[in-house]
């Protein structure tokens, strides 16, 4: 069932990389460029950080990690105790309930990815920097 053009209602469509190269399915304007396809469509950069603030991921740090997510080009998801938020956002992050020592599976996708794990990892793991 579809609504108006600006928003897409129903069973989510299953999509892969292969299916979608060269290929422009006729889908609401701007699906596309929502995090699951932008996801997929790109190569991603992995990596991890043990949390090291002596409260865990508290709402200081998640609005930090936040803001410097918004500052970067890639898409970064944080993935911890089967969970997973979108590092832009600070109360999916903060959804994370990452306590102190928890390893937070780093991933991002797009044009600055290495850079934007990096800065995440690096505000996990040290939270005074």
């Amino acid at each position: 069932m579809r609504g108006n053009d600006d928003c897409f209602h129903g069973e989510p469509i299953p999509v892969t990389a292969e299916a979608l190269h060269g290929v422009k399915p006729h889908l609401p304007s701007g699906i596309l460029n929502t995090l699951p396809f932008r996801h997929v469509l790109r190569s991603m950069q992995r990596s991890q950080a043990v949390v090291s603030s002596r409260t865990g991921l508290n709402v200081i740090l998640a609005t930090r990690l936040a803001t410097a997510a918004m500052t970067m080009r890639s898409v970064v998801f944080l993935k911890s105790g089967g969970h997973v938020a979108e590092a832009r956002n600070t109360l999916s992050v903060l959804g994370l309930c990452a306590t102190p020592g928890s390893t937070i599976d780093i991933e991002a996708s797009g044009e600055d990815e290495q850079d934007a794990a990096e800065l995440v990892g690096s505000i996990l793991s040290d939270p005074a920097r």
